[in-house]
């Protein structure tokens, strides 16, 4: 299908952990509304309100925007037929971690449970998380000799595909152009505040030097965008779009296969780590409002078989296969 052809452009966004997301988040549901806009930084709140994984719906071309956590280039299978404008922002890595580890304070204290202490919190903290994240979502917009490269320049390459790009630290002065590419006015906006910690006197200790170790690869990838910044300040993504290598990555992307009933098994699986992880499952089936029972059935079916489960056993994926072939058979 030529680009002509498609249909309007359709805005999808990788939301990294602490990096004003949830701010982003506040912005665009105010603007769409949630038909117009989905998220999937917080399952939780769409299976409260009835809102259906992506991958469930017959059609989405009322969707103009889509950003979260769970974003990965599977999800570009659903907008093929559409121009997919990629975005994202980073952040500073040291500031991002200590930011996480303000969240969870603040976190530990809305749940009434014992906080955790600096260095319980680093020790299970994955590493150049940066890099990471935005490799382990778009694996196949690296070529096969990319294998060797360090992690940040792997993630360059693939942030190379994204159409706008910025860091936390310049949110405020850049995230109007970004509403801007999506027909949203920024006059008079004042931008919200979400998700913040509130736990700005944390005491903790720790060895910077460690960290910084520990997360190079996170504080290259940042310090190259920083560059890169400098010199094309006023560049939507200042590492440069490369449109050849994007359309070519979207080409190899839409001739693989896409096992739709996997896809669902992962969707589910992550609802049920999020449910779990944030201790309510038994208040999140109670108050569920969703109309299709259909839907309901499979979410209460989910929440009973997760709840008495360790996340931490390593064959945590394996106990749950035959629950969720089960699962997602209910239709």
């Amino acid at each position: 299908m030529t680009r002509e052809l498609k249909m309007e452009s359709v805005f999808i966004g990788v939301h990294i952990p602490k990096t004003a997301g949830t701010t982003l988040i506040k912005i665009l549901e105010k603007e769409f509304g949630f038909n117009g806009f989905h998220q999937t930084t917080n399952l939780q709140k769409n299976a409260d309100i009835g809102i259906p994984f992506i991958e469930e719906m017959h059609d989405n071309s009322n969707y103009k925007v889509l950003f979260g956590h769970h974003i990965d280039e599977k999800t570009l299978f659903h907008f093929l037929n559409r121009n997919i404008y990629l975005f994202t922002f980073i952040r500073e890595p040291i500031q991002r971690i200590l930011s996480q580890y303000r969240f969870c304070i603040g976190l530990a204290k809305r749940q009434n449970s014992q906080p955790i202490d600096f260095d319980s919190f680093y020790s299970a903290l994955q590493k150049n998380l940066l890099c990471n994240w935005i490799i382990s979502r778009f694996p196949s917009f690296l070529d096969d000799n990319d294998i060797s490269l360090p992690l940040h320049q792997k993630a360059i390459k693939i942030l190379r595909c994204f159409r706008f790009i910025c860091s936390t630290e310049e949110f405020d002065s850049k995230v109007v152009d970004l509403l801007g590419e999506m027909k949203v006015s920024s006059e008079n906006m004042i931008i919200p505040r979400a998700n913040v910690s509130g736990q700005k006197n944390v005491e903790m200790e720790f060895d910077l030097e460690t960290i910084r170790n520990d997360n190079k690869e996170d504080i290259a990838l940042y310090s190259k965008f920083c560059e890169a910044r400098k010199i094309n300040f006023l560049a939507q993504n200042p590492l440069i779009f490369d449109s050849d290598y994007y359309q070519r990555k979207i080409l190899e992307l839409s001739s693989q296969s896409y096992n739709k009933q996997q896809r669902l098994k992962s969707c589910f699986n992550q609802a049920a780590r999020e449910y779990k992880s944030y201790g309510n499952l038994e208040r999140e089936i109670k108050k569920t409002k969703i109309d299709i029972l259909n839907k309901a059935l499979k979410l209460e079916v989910l929440l009973s078989q997760f709840n008495n489960l360790d996340l931490q056993e390593a064959d945590f994926s394996k106990k749950i296969e035959a629950v969720i072939d089960s699962v997602c058979n209910l239709d």
